[in-house]
């Protein structure tokens, strides 16, 4: 729409096609017939047994894992076992799965890689945590000074205050500051 023009209906912005050969109805069959003969089938793809690809490890390895091929929950593993090895074909393994044997195809398997076992006993070779010696005199005795893990030294206070101010205060800050207001300014509204 430009300003200044009359308005139109949507049929009206396309102009009316004129009387081309193309668009003739009797020359439009013979077009489309010779537009098929001229088309050239493709041949279809002949089959190939082409290798898969099968993890090496498959082949050698004495325990597998499960693929589970239903819905899973959160958090529920992809993968149940490891489980033993029985026997091995080109496309299936035979499986000890819970004391049963099973015939599961290699398309659900997975390698299960277990760490080496070590003889004798398990030593730990990590260095010993610091030990951190305070050297306090005999002749004072103090209490120890608690520190937060911030590094700040926490003391209290001498005497406990028990006064119905700070009674107020732990329990509810907001509610001290109403009760001060009141008692300095008088406030009937609050």
């Amino acid at each position: 729409m430009v300003f200044g023009t009359t308005l139109r209906f949507p049929g009206q912005f396309f102009d009316k096609p004129d009387d081309s050969p193309l668009l003739d109805p009797s020359n439009y069959v013979h077009r489309l017939k010779s537009a098929m003969t001229s088309l050239i089938p493709t041949s279809p793809r002949v089959p190939t047994n082409r290798a898969t690809h099968v993890n090496a490890n498959l082949n050698t390895c004495t325990h597998v894992f499960i693929r589970r091929d239903t819905f899973r929950k959160p958090l529920q593993p992809p993968y149940d076992g490891p489980f033993k090895v029985l026997e091995r074909n080109d496309k299936v393994f035979k499986l000890d799965v819970n004391g049963r044997h099973e015939t599961l195809s290699i398309d659900r398997l997975k390698a299960a890689h277990f760490e080496p076992e070590v003889d004798g006993p398990i030593t730990d070779h990590s260095d010993p945590a610091p030990t951190v010696s305070t050297t306090t005199s005999p002749s004072t005795t103090t209490k120890p000074v608690r520190i937060t893990r911030s590094g700040r030294r926490v003391h209290w206070p001498k005497r406990p205050l028990h006064t119905t101010a700070t009674c107020k205060f732990i329990m509810h800050p907001f509610l001290y500051l109403v009760s001060i207001t009141r008692f300095f300014f008088n406030f009937s509204g609050l």
